[in-house]
């Protein structure tokens, strides 16, 4: 008689518990976000030359941006500047 070999039986996975992806995604940024971050970045790369230029943007992006948004610091500083430069250049 030939014997059964013994099957161990393990406890079934859940679902979902395969291999966890450990990287870090980026977080997901509102259309908003997106291009404040573009703006930033134009002006981080020295491709702003007049505020007056982007003042539409400026008014309509202080407006729009939240004031939870991880950029909002970032932009408060850069926000904060055009409006220095644009007063300062109207009152000469």
């Amino acid at each position: 008689m030939a014997k059964a070999k013994a099957r161990s039986k393990q406890p079934a996975k859940p679902a979902g518990s395969g291999r966890q992806n450990t990287t870090t995604a980026a977080p997901k940024r509102s259309p908003i976000e997106r291009q404040v971050a573009e703006l930033l970045a134009e002006n981080e790369e020295g491709n702003i030359d007049n505020v007056f230029d982007i003042m539409e943007e400026l008014t309509d992006f202080e407006e729009r941006l939240p004031r939870t948004s991880p950029l909002r610091p970032q932009w408060d500083e850069f926000y904060a500047e055009c409006m220095e430069i644009a007063v300062s250049v109207s009152t000469d």
